[in-house]
């Protein structure tokens, strides 16, 4: 990734596996990550934004139970270097939203928070929802890249957790998506042990809907890849340690996106969008 050269680095969940609720454990575990020598040559010239997901929120599919979720944010947001005056360090969540470039070359990056507000009844809570509406809705940016720990659009057979298991916020996304005509939405998602990028035309919408997952890092897949790509298509599909690109060209007007080998840099998958 480093001899890539990005702009913008983000972490889509799982960003270490802590899988406990005790905050000394978790402060433990992001040292171990902070002091990697790689990890701190990367972060030294490259900015780094992100979300979590179970296995560095709390326990694994975990959510407003948590019973050091305030505590599990601070260490989080401590992990990322956010910004002592930063909105994420007062509120409940760590949601967010952040505004790279200006005017016809501008993109808003919205950072979701699945765990936070999470029980079975609802997956981003009250508070969050009041926001993304107003963010969505008084946005003036021309890409909008939108991520979330858990994927948007993936999933049809097999049983993980995605928003597929909250139908009607799923909807409700979609739907803010569509009425407030948010141009360029690109969805980014992690957690699942293999890449995708997906694009479909969703009805009732009548408009492509575009998901980039990449993931993991280097944690090794949890399916044999001919199930992986039985269940869930094998194009644009990759099984192996992984990262994902966004590259905006605003010349050309397009977007291209890309799944790469993070053992060998090699491009597993790709797709390219028109700008509107």
């Amino acid at each position: 990734m480093a001899r890539k050269n990005p702009d913008l680095f983000i972490w889509l969940g799982d960003n270490i596996y802590a899988d406990t609720q005790d905050p000394l454990v978790l402060e433990q575990k992001y040292a171990v990550q902070l002091a990697h020598p790689e990890y701190q040559r990367f972060k030294s010239h490259i900015p780094i934004l992100g979300t979590w997901d179970d296995h560095d929120f709390g326990l694994n599919n975990s959510g407003k139970e948590n019973v050091n979720k305030k505590e599990s944010q601070r260490l989080f947001l401590d992990f990322l270097g956010e910004e002592k005056n930063s909105q994420r360090r007062h509120q409940e969540g760590i949601y967010g939203s952040y505004l790279i470039g200006e005017g016809e070359k501008s993109i808003k990056i919205i950072l979701l928070d699945v765990r936070y507000f999470r029980d079975k009844n609802n997956l981003l809570g009250k508070k969050q929802w009041k926001w993304l509406k107003r963010d969505l809705k008084n946005s003036k940016a021309r890409v909008h890249i939108i991520a979330s720990g858990s994927a948007f659009f993936l999933r049809e057979t097999f049983r993980t957790e995605e928003w597929s298991d909250y139908p009607e916020e799923k909807r409700m996304l979609m739907d803010l998506v569509v009425k407030n005509e948010v141009p360029n939405p690109i969805f980014i998602s992690g957690d699942l042990h293999f890449a995708k990028i997906f694009s479909k035309e969703i009805d009732p919408y009548n408009r492509y809907f575009t998901e980039v997952m990449s993931s993991g890092l280097n944690s090794g897949n949890r399916a044999p890849a001919f199930l992986i790509k039985m269940l869930y298509g094998a194009q644009n599909t990759f099984v192996g340690n992984n990262f994902g690109q966004i590259e905006v060209n605003w010349e050309k007007k397009q977007v291209d996106l890309s799944i790469f080998s993070s053992n060998d840099g090699e491009q597993k998958a790709y797709h390219q969008i028109q700008l509107k």
